[in-house]
Parts: C-alpha cells; structure tokens; sequence
C-alpha cells in the first residue's frame, strides 16, 4: 500500500497551504525521495470551500 499525508489547512492564502504541503512533503520522506532534479512536478492539492473560486491558481515555488 502507498503512503498518505493529509493535512488540515485553515484557509488558503499563500503562506498556509505552502506551509500544510510542505508538511505533506515531510512526513512522506521529502521530496528528493520521489522527484528527479530539474522536473517539472505538478501538485493537485484538493481545495474545498462553500464559495464558488473566482479563477484562483496557485503557484508555489520551492
């Protein structure tokens, strides 16, 4: 079976959900474990909220 993370993030400004992923990124053995140097990654990060987004992206870079 795989490993899993989940983390509960508050709100979604810029500094809390890099702050919830990076701690995802930890507890599965950092990224270095899974990600080649110079790749491109996309992270899917599942954002539920009881308002409708505006075209809202998330860019987080390490």
């Amino acid at each position: 079976m795989g490993n899993v993370s989940i983390r509960e993030c508050n709100d979604y400004g810029y500094e809390s959900v890099k702050h919830a992923i990076s701690k995802n990124l930890e507890d599965l053995g950092g990224l270095e474990k899974y990600i080649k140097p110079n790749s491109k990654v996309l992270i899917k990060p599942n954002l539920l909220m009881k308002k409708v987004l505006k075209k809202q992206q998330l860019l987080i870079q390490w």
